[in-house]
């Protein structure tokens, strides 16, 4: 519910968090959330329910550096103070990194685009192993990086994501693609106006197919026309995803 706009004022903030031990970002009954975490601490700071909307709607295991998040909040807490004392609430593995304050209404989830990163290890790691998925086998980085050209422009993502139980279509501008080749992880960044459910995840399963020489560049090309995600390949595991950043127009 809109509250009283004379005693309120509309709250930004940027946030980092590692999602290994949390079940997603949004709340969900008996388990661990990122929403559910943040509005626990509003709730103890205010004396309120406060409902927090996130940009994006991370999954189970999946991390990030620069996700954003809106909601009300009294007026008598500014910015510093807000900060502050959320982080002092809030357990280690969600990090506040900035917040503003403002009388005008935003909305988080009404972003202009997002970049989310993927993290390939080129090795099996002990340390660090989750933050990054090495897949097994001989993967050619030169191959996945030629497949990846064709998803720039505006597509149907119908072979790479989940169906929407609601019956939309799953259609999304992608803006930018980048590679960083790096002595210990190839990085693959996307930006794009739109992302469904796991759809960066089943974009990277898929390149590693490409990767291992079990389908050609010119086949991944196809799959955007073939619209069945049986054809596509699998679901890359949700520990190399990072929500990078969140931008407005």
């Amino acid at each position: 519910m809109k509250k009283d706009s004379s005693g309120y004022v509309y709250i930004k903030v940027t946030l980092e968090y590692d999602g290994t031990l949390f079940s997603g970002w949004q709340t969900q009954p008996g388990r661990r959330t990122v929403q559910q975490e943040i509005e626990k601490a509003l709730h103890t700071l205010t004396g309120e329910k406060t409902a927090v909307t996130g940009a994006g709607r991370t999954d189970a295991g999946v991390h990030a550096l620069g996700q954003v998040a809106s909601f009300q909040c009294p007026r008598r807490f500014d910015a510093k103070t807000l900060k502050n004392a959320l982080n002092g609430m809030l357990p280690e593995d969600i990090r506040i990194l900035d917040v503003e304050r403002g009388d005008r209404p935003f909305y988080a989830r009404h972003a202009a685009s997002r970049t989310y990163r993927y993290v390939l290890y080129k090795r099996r790691k002990a340390v660090g192993r989750q933050y990054g998925w090495h897949p097994p086998g001989i993967v050619s980085f030169r191959r996945m990086k030629q497949a990846s050209r064709h998803l720039k422009g505006e597509h149907h993502f119908g072979s790479f994501c989940k169906k929407d139980p609601e019956g939309g279509e799953p259609v999304s501008r992608v803006m930018k693609i980048r590679w960083m080749n790096t002595p210990d992880a190839w990085m693959f960044e996307i930006k794009a106006d739109r992302f469904f459910h796991n759809m960066i995840r089943i974009i990277v399963g898929t390149l590693i197919e490409v990767g291992r020489g079990k389908m050609t560049p010119g086949e991944f090309k196809e799959l955007f026309a073939a619209r069945d995600r049986i054809q596509a390949g699998p679901t890359a595991p949700p520990c190399g995803l990072f929500l990078d950043r969140v931008e407005y127009r």
